[in-house]
């Protein structure tokens, strides 16, 4: 096994794979509460790492080995009261081939930095640093789902990571927006000419600004207020955390992030603790939804309960529609509830008789005020692409109706001829559309069924539509499309950004696409048995795991610091808007496929975090978000300083207090598929 090691010199600490240095460590820097930077060396002994910061006290850390990762168990004596931030970088050789580097649900390569034109953070790695492409991206470590920065270059993996505070100091903050808790932090940072660094800070800074999303809401700080988390009053305090090495080789180029994943994972792993039953989990979202989300004059589940406009209008998938009536019809045939059968088959009834565009042969996106359209609750949103007086039909939309459309096929017996039918309807205007390098169109011509966009990943979700439709037909034009397309939307993951898929996110890089991607591959494994789409599929859930909370991250405030609720299982929506939503749980059942034919230890752990995670996002006897009826679940579960929604809620440890039936399909779906009982208990 290749494994890290370090190796003292007389500049400080050199971190060594084999042979080759992958990064150095020679100084730390202060900085100050008026912002100046004061440098200090590093010294070293007895496999110690020391410096002497002055006023400010001294710096120690000790390095151990665990496991294939080096530990440093660092002490921070504080002998000053003054407020300060120190910075740990470590140093790299600056190279005419750019790295990759993810910060795991924060920063993915550049964040498809040419490809956006929305404000969350973008990196670049030669060209001169501005507002929002910059050269350099500090944060705060909560951020990220690991608590690393992770570097892969043409032969190697290597990472850094740190806990997420340090601990023998809290706050009693007078303001909101100031931690209570002692946040260390990550960065990036190229600008310099002969070398650049990635590393931690003790303390946190966010730089070149602080991303919140929302800006001119007039609740929310501006994005270059609360930039800076000091230590303060610290003065004869022994602070203490713990930072982490990790080096390998790069055999499978810039997916081979996934074995820094694993590494911290192990390393930092807190898991959920379970708050309800599988069983609990289906009839308390299932009632819930009949009883407040399913709208009976016109059968469709309704987008939320926030206000009229989202109890009149319902989706055909992405947020709603199959996305629901699937699960709950897995569910009821789990459960022998007929109730349950009878609701999604009268749904989806409903959208193969009524829903069809004749002109597009594609589906309607949204039933709203007593008629179909085209667009959805996006078209009415000006910072949406695909909004506007000139909507287009959607891939999301459409490829994920069609895949559930044909799962619920099979699933009751391949006896409804017209849900088939409806669906090989739909796949046949992709596939007419497709281009030569294997890309399906995300978006379509209401009129004509002309694919008019084949940007990003959005339409990687007609891949297991047309898997799902081979299985139903035997005919292999879907199959062979299929192949083509998944040949096509690897290459995303060879470079490690897969952006464009849901509508709200101005072409971010973002978690949702991915989800098709894995499901894609597990369908075709089970065609065709080629280890091939078992090893994408790995590549697929590495990508998804990077997204996934490893460990349970603190939250200043209300609900979910009084809950003591658990982030770990989770998975960030994108680098977009920021928070913790359960789509992960919609390929729960492909996470259980893979582990029954890799017989892989780490898929099954973050399996049962998944799992167990979903079980306490809904309100149950033993956790109540505050809002709603029994059953009820949002979607949004706020992590960090990061997220605030126009409709201002508080942030770090707030919640959106919106119904969304939706959010409790993908759940449902988890607890219903055939995974053993041992994945959803402690």
């Amino acid at each position: 096994m290749n494994t890290i090691s370090f190796v003292f010199t007389n500049k400080g600490v050199d971190f060594i794979l084999n042979t080759t240095c992958v990064y150095s460590r020679t100084r730390v820097l202060v900085i100050t509460d008026s912002l100046e930077e004061i440098e200090f060396p590093l010294h070293t002994s007895n496999n110690s790492l020391y410096a002497n910061l002055g006023e400010y006290g001294t710096y120690t850390e000790r390095i151990v080995e665990e496991q294939n990762v080096l530990v440093g168990n660092i002490t921070l004596q504080c002998a000053s009261s003054k407020p300060f931030i120190l910075v740990c970088p470590f140093d790299f050789p600056k190279s005419e081939m750019p790295p990759y580097i993810q910060i795991p649900g924060f920063l993915y390569g550049t964040n498809n930095a040419k490809g956006t034109n929305g404000k969350q953070p973008k990196f670049s790695y030669l060209e001169q640093s501005n507002q929002l492409t910059s050269q350099y991206w500090y944060t705060r470590a909560d951020r990220s789902t690991h608590n690393c920065v992770i570097k892969v270059d043409t032969h190697h993996v290597c990472s850094i990571g740190i806990d997420e505070r340090m601990h023998g100091i809290d706050y009693c903050p007078t303001n909101e927006w100031l931690p209570k808790y002692a946040y260390n932090g990550l960065f990036v940072d190229t600008r310099n000419e002969n070398s650049q660094a990635i590393g931690f800070t003790l303390g946190y800074v966010h730089a070149p600004y602080r991303y919140t999303w929302v800006w001119e809401d007039p609740k929310t700080p501006d994005l270059n207020e609360y930039t800076h988390g000091f230590i303060y009053n610290g003065e004869h305090k022994t602070l203490t955390t713990r930072c982490y090495y990790f080096a390998d080789t790069a055999h499978n180029g810039i997916p081979s992030y996934g074995k820094a994943l694993h590494a911290h994972y192990n390393q930092i792993h807190t898991p959920p603790q379970v708050r309800a039953t599988r069983t609990q989990a289906m009839e308390l979202c299932i009632d819930a939804i009949l009883k407040h989300g399913w709208n009976t004059d016109h059968n469709f589940f309704i987008l939320s309960d926030n206000g009229e406009d989202g109890r009149n209008r319902g989706n055909i998938g992405w947020t709603g529609g199959m996305q629901v009536a699937y699960p709950i019809l897995k569910a009821g045939m789990r459960l022998q509830n007929k109730t349950y059968i009878s609701c999604a088959e009268s749904y989806i009834n409903t959208i193969t008789s009524q829903a069809m565009n004749t002109h597009a042969g594609l589906l309607f996106e949204e039933f709203r005020d007593g008629s179909w359209c085209v667009d959805g609750w996006w078209g009415q949103r000006e910072d949406c692409y695909n909004w506007g007086d000139n909507p287009l039909h959607s891939a999301y939309c459409n490829g994920q109706a069609a895949y559930y459309l044909l799962r619920a096929f099979v699933d009751t017996g391949s006896t409804h001829a017209q849900w088939l039918s409806i669906a090989q309807t739909v796949c046949d205007t992709a596939l007419s559309q497709q281009l030569e390098s294997g890309a399906y169109a995300r978006f379509y011509s209401p009129h004509t069924g002309k694919g008019v966009d084949y940007t990003g990943f959005q339409a990687c979700w007609f891949v297991p539509a047309m898997i799902q439709l081979y299985n139903c037909t035997g005919m292999h034009t879907y199959l062979h499309s299929a192949q083509k397309a998944l040949a096509y939307y690897t290459e995303f993951h060879k470079q490690g950004e897969l952006y464009g898929t849901p509508m709200d996110t101005h072409e971010a890089v973002d978690e949702e696409g991915n989800l098709a991607y894995v499901i894609a591959c597990v369908e075709m494994h089970k065609i065709t048995s080629d280890q091939l789409y078992i090893d994408l599929a790995c590549i697929g859930l590495d990508y998804e795991f990077s997204w996934k909370f490893a460990y349970n991250t603190v939250f200043s405030n209300e609900p979910l610091r009084s809950l003591a609720w658990c982030s770990c299982g989770g998975s960030i929506t994108s680098t977009h808007n920021p928070h913790i939503h359960p789509m992960g749980n919609l390929i729960a059942g492909e996470m259980y496929y893979m582990y029954k034919h890799t017989h892989n230890p780490y898929i099954a752990q973050r399996l049962k975090d998944t799992c167990i995670w979903g079980l306490s996002t809904f309100n149950s006897p033993s956790i109540d978000f505050g809002f709603g009826e029994s059953g009820f679940q949002t979607e949004q579960f706020f992590h960090s300083d990061a997220l605030l929604l126009p409709w201002w809620k508080k942030h770090d440890g707030g919640i959106w207090e919106a119904y969304l039936p939706w959010a409790s399909g993908c759940i449902i779906l988890n607890a219903a598929e055939e995974i053993p009982d041992e994945f959803f208990e402690n």
